[in-house]
């Protein structure tokens, strides 16, 4: 991987001077072994495999051995059922992932209230720092029973 410049990162070159976008430098985290990870693509795939069970989501996980899904969720079910109904839509496109960006197990999605996850004022995005920050507790819990 390449990084370029306006904090973009690149794939390999298709063609000479040809390259393909794999998103915002922002978009990634370093798992514990120090390999990085792409959330926007499990993030996309959360909404669009899920879609119907969640309103929005974000992958953390920075310093951690695999991220975590949180989400908001965008139906009455029950959490666990929620947890569990996420992992059955996304396990195929988690088999086809590393090890260490692969969210396989229930206990590795949280969910939050509904517009709870905190957003910058201008565009409203969600911020993967502060949501980092706002779980610590229930992240470090999570990988304290693995």
């Amino acid at each position: 991987m390449l990084l370029h410049e306006s904090h973009f990162l690149f794939q390999s070159p298709l063609a000479p001077g040809r390259y393909v976008s794999e998103g915002r430098n922002d978009d990634w985290i370093k798992s514990e072994s120090s390999l990085r990870c792409n959330t926007k693509a499990i993030e996309d795939n959360a909404r669009v495999t899920c879609g119907n069970l969640i309103s929005e989501c974000i992958v953390v996980g920075n310093g951690r051995p695999n991220p975590i899904l949180v989400v908001e969720p965008g139906t009455d079910m029950d959490h666990q059922k929620l947890r569990n109904e996420i992992i059955r839509k996304t396990r195929q496109f988690h088999s086809r992932r590393y090890l260490h960006e692969r969210i396989t197990s229930p206990k590795m999605v949280i969910v939050v209230p509904r517009s709870s996850l905190p957003r910058t004022a201008t565009k409203g995005n969600i911020r993967r720092k502060a949501v980092e920050e706002q779980y610590k507790t229930q992240i470090d819990t999570i990988f304290s029973k693995s």
